[in-house]
């Protein structure tokens, strides 16, 4: 008897493990029969075995230079076709866009994530965007530099009183610096809120929101195991759910006091609460448009708006203190600004400082 188990148990470890290979290795073929070029695959990793180990925009641009405009990859099991070629582009998105409305499906292993408008099929994104977009106009983005001017004039005297309690120099980490004025900007200035010390590192908003990212952490191979097993994001999901579950809540009660003003402000904070008031309409229900998917709305510029913004203050800061040439000329230029003006009112203002514009640009 026991002989008959153990044979089973070995039966079905078999199958399991020729099951995860079929699955794995299950669209190995199709970008070959497409007849382009297709970057080599591994035996179970698709063509990116070390997607965990690489920066993978350096590697797409040695793969443009290597299988040129066009070209195919299995990043795990799913085939990809990376198109370089700048014509092609336009044609996807510009005059031919009708056949290629849709976007990537992407996992994220939590239902608010997945949620985000840049994952979402086309006709449940249009029905957002067109939610969205009356908060971007002209008019709408005056009011937002406002509310980042007051951000940026209540930041300054909070840097400069750890620059006195230091004794006049301060070495510190920048990141530690321009996280908290970049999540400031964001909640404020997209949403109309207000938080308590906006600029602390060490709170609760900043912390949270370095832990989704995992700021400071590498990727593990666990990473590369979810394009080949992408059923394993719910087991490992890919931010850390603690964290997005943080937002949803500090966002849910933003809503619902925002909700009881009797005052509209017509910012993005107004629209997420239209969201949630049609979520019993017919077309929410049609679209699967839910409670889920207006906090993604909500979560989602803040989380892909914090790090570029304080990635982009960081390494201009870093390079202007290792050139005091370019970090006074820079100095100049603002507080000439500043004495003509008074104040950044808007982005045409900024985009007037041209040399720190122009430094701006050479970081990307």
């Amino acid at each position: 008897m026991l002989l008959v188990l153990f044979e089973l148990a070995i039966g079905f470890f078999l199958a399991a493990i020729l099951g995860l290979l079929i699955y794995a290795r299950w669209n190995y073929g199709t970008l070959e029969a497409l007849n382009i070029p297709v970057v080599e695959r591994s035996f179970l990793l698709g063509s990116t075995p070390d997607l965990h180990s690489k920066v993978q925009h350096l590697e797409d641009i040695a793969r443009f230079k290597k299988y040129g405009p066009v070209y195919g990859l299995y990043e795990g099991r799913i085939p990809h076709i990376h198109i370089c070629d700048p014509e092609l582009i336009r044609l996807i998105f510009v005059k031919d866009f009708d056949h290629f409305r849709n976007r990537r499906e992407v996992s994220l292993g939590h239902p608010i994530l997945d949620e985000v408008l840049d994952f979402l099929p086309y006709d449940k994104w249009k029905a957002l965007r067109q939610m969205t977009t009356p908060s971007l106009t002209s008019s709408k983005l005056k009011m937002m530099s406002v509310r980042l001017n007051q951000s940026a004039v209540e930041f300054v005297p909070h840097l400069q009183k750890q620059i006195n309690n230091a004794g006049g120099r301060m070495k510190t980490d920048s990141r530690k610096i321009f996280v908290p004025i970049a999540v400031d900007t964001i909640i404020r200035g997209l949403m109309g809120m207000n938080v308590q010390n906006p600029f602390d590192y060490d709170g609760d908003i900043c912390q949270n929101l370095e832990g989704i990212s995992a700021e400071g952490k590498d990727a593990t191979f666990m990473y590369t195991l979810r394009a080949t097993f992408p059923f394993l994001t719910k087991l490992a999901p890919a931010f850390n759910p603690n964290s997005v579950n943080f937002f949803a809540n500090f966002f849910r009660g933003a809503v619902k006091i925002r909700a009881g003003d009797s005052i509209r402000q017509n910012d993005f904070m107004d629209k997420f609460i239209d969201m949630m008031n049609k979520l019993d309409t017919d077309e929410f229900n049609r679209l699967n448009i839910t409670e889920d998917t207006v906090m993604g709305q909500v979560v989602g510029p803040l989380i892909a708006g914090y790090d570029a913004v304080a990635t982009c203050c960081s390494f201009l800061s870093y390079y202007a203190a290792n050139d005091p040439e370019v970090q006074e000329r820079i100095e100049r230029e603002v507080d000439a600004h500043m004495e003509k003006h008074g104040e950044f009112k808007d982005v045409e203002f900024i985009l007037s400082l041209h040399y720190a514009a122009a430094s701006m640009e050479k970081l990307h």
